[in-house]
């Protein structure tokens, strides 16, 4: 049976220096996703936003390490109470409905998912259905003309968007030889642009998208990568990676 684990400061650090993403196939059918450790007597812990998460060998049906590490440091908060003679229980927000789709693309892509989700939050705050008064729709805010060169059919599934939007933002990063701050910028302006300046284009709003895309980037790559707690009125720890 899986058995909970309160994750403390002082515990944290060396736990996650030793993971590797990966992801853990239970018997049942089930998927867990997270930083991923293997104890000495066959059982594996997983990080996730909600805590951790120690699985029995004999629960687990497949165990995948993936072949590069993701080092992104999502943003999350997490309470996890206890009250005698019960099991810690954890309860969680995440940051936003996507994460799952910002890994997978980003991880296609060979993008760092902190700066997926940070382009996200720029175009379009999270919201599916917004479109801008220059046409761009969705959540990565795409032009209909370069959705359709993306293989994006339907611009505002969140699915499609997505992976059109990380699509566009590796082949940037590809063109422009890996430097970020050009990357955004042809996102925001176009490569031609990019290419004509051989900088970031000298336009007040391609300047300040790419000042605001590193501000969220900061912020969901975490200030640290420690982890932070404290317990509340209530008994509930609260852990964070961010101060």
């Amino acid at each position: 049976m899986a058995r909970l684990y309160i994750i403390i400061l002082m515990l944290a650090l060396p736990i996650l220096a030793d993971a590797s993403k990966g992801k853990i196939i239970l018997n049942n059918g089930k998927t867990i996703s997270g930083d991923v450790i293997k104890h000495d007597d066959g059982s594996f812990l997983v990080v996730v936003r909600t805590g951790s998460v120690t699985f029995d060998k004999d629960e687990i049906k497949k165990v995948i390490i993936y072949s590069s590490k993701d080092y992104a440091t999502e943003k999350f908060v997490c309470t996890l109470k206890t009250t005698p003679g019960e099991k810690p229980r954890a309860s969680c927000a995440p940051i936003s409905p996507y994460d799952s789709l910002i890994d997978k693309n980003a991880h296609k892509n060979h993008l760092d998912p902190a700066l997926l989700k940070a382009v996200m939050k720029a175009e379009s705050n999270f919201n599916p259905k917004d479109k801008s008064n220059k046409g761009a729709c969705g959540l990565m805010q795409l032009m209909p003309q370069t959705a359709k060169l993306l293989g994006v059919k339907d611009i505002y599934s969140p699915a499609e968007n997505v992976a059109g939007g990380a699509k566009f933002l590796g082949a940037m990063l590809d063109q422009f030889g890996g430097d970020t701050a050009k990357a955004l910028a042809a996102y925001n302006a176009g490569p031609v642009a990019v290419q004509h300046y051989n900088a970031i284009p000298p336009y007040a709003e391609t300047k300040n998208y790419v000042k605001n895309v590193y501000a969220y980037y900061k912020k969901y790559r975490g200030i640290d990568g420690s982890l932070h707690s404290y317990t509340d009125e209530a008994g509930c720890l609260n852990i964070y990676n961010v101060r």
